[in-house]
């Protein structure tokens, strides 16, 4: 919905510091707004010696999660530190975890470029650029919403998996299309194309910071984001400059996006499903979910074997009770 009016107030507000300003003003009341009802990270309060109100934070937390916990508890904290892992074990502690390391990164490069370059390439399709991208916005909203009962029965994985292949046939027919003398029937097909493919872009763009957020584990989950990030971030800075190639060749942006989904769908495959699974507190049990059985359309969670965690543990040198 924002996306929708950030598009209505540009066609209207012709300098773009107005339009900055219109569409970004009001956050700081948001914000402020939500920092007074947001509560404090419970392991923060605990670090700080405030058990009573960690206590707090966490029966909230109950209560939102529709989890029962018992009126009086306590916490208990060991002295023993946690141990810490650094950022270059993602890519050195075995091939799998630096396989599905690199493969993420590549993946959000690719969710990045897909979906800043259809949207900076809307005045190659049929209509009014601000009401096309203000479209895409309200079918991302759609497609996001439909998703919430999906990714969880489905899994992560799959609906990666078929939202690649989307935004590969969108792109693809776009592709093969004539890009002179378009037949309005043509420019239709083109638009439609594009629109779509650009909300499932969005789709996926927002599904990469859940999926990848399970696939880290919880002592290198910061630096393994920061890296997908920095990825994202680099495509970003990529994608402004397909509005000069569409300058020569508009069908050389849709093979180059065609090109990058595919490679972006076999990235994909290689990654574990992540739904109803602990997630991974370790980088050896972020190894271990190489194991895990891949399931679509079932109610049984693929879990990690007990002898895989045993032999990917035993491997960093952990005592297994």
């Amino acid at each position: 919905m924002g996306m929708a009016f950030l598009c209505f107030a540009a066609s209207y507000i012709t300098s773009w510091r107005a339009v900055v300003i219109a569409t970004s003003a009001h956050l700081f009341f948001v914000a402020l707004l939500l920092i007074s009802n947001i509560p404090e990270s419970p392991r923060f309060l605990l670090k700080n010696k405030k058990n009573e109100e960690a206590k707090q934070v966490l029966k909230i937390m109950a209560s939102w999660n529709k989890v029962d916990l018992p009126e009086e508890f306590e916490i208990i904290q060991t002295d023993e530190p946690s141990e810490q892992e650094r950022a270059w074990k993602l890519f050195t502690y075995s091939r799998y975890t630096c396989s599905a390391t690199l493969a993420q990164m590549f993946i959000w490069f690719t969710a990045a470029l897909y979906f800043f370059a259809l949207s900076f390439n809307m005045n190659d399709v049929l209509g009014n650029p601000y009401l096309n991208l203000a479209v895409t916005g309200v079918m991302e909203v759609l497609i996001n919403v439909s998703s919430y009962f999906f990714i969880d029965r489905v899994g992560r994985r799959w609906c990666m998996l078929v939202s690649f292949v989307l935004c590969g046939i969108s792109v693809g027919i776009c592709r093969f299309l004539p890009h002179e003398n378009l037949h309005y029937t043509h420019f239709s097909v083109k638009t439609f194309w594009v629109i779509f493919g650009r909300a499932v872009g969005g789709f996926i763009y927002s599904l990469v910071y859940l999926y990848s957020a399970e696939i880290f584990a919880t002592t290198v989950r910061s630096s393994g984001l920061g890296l997908c990030v920095c990825a994202a971030q680099i495509s970003s800075l990529i994608a402004p400059f397909v509005i000069v190639i569409n300058a020569d060749n508009a069908n050389v942006v849709y093979t180059i996006l065609f090109l990058f989904c595919i490679v972006a769908f076999l990235a994909s495959w290689i990654l574990p499903e992540t739904a109803n699974v602990p997630l991974p507190s370790t980088v050896a049990e972020m190894d271990a979910m190489k194991y895990q059985k891949y399931s679509i359309f079932t109610e049984n969670s693929p879990l990690i074997s007990g002898d895989a965690l045993q032999s990917s543990k035993d491997k960093e040198g952990y005592l297994v009770e």
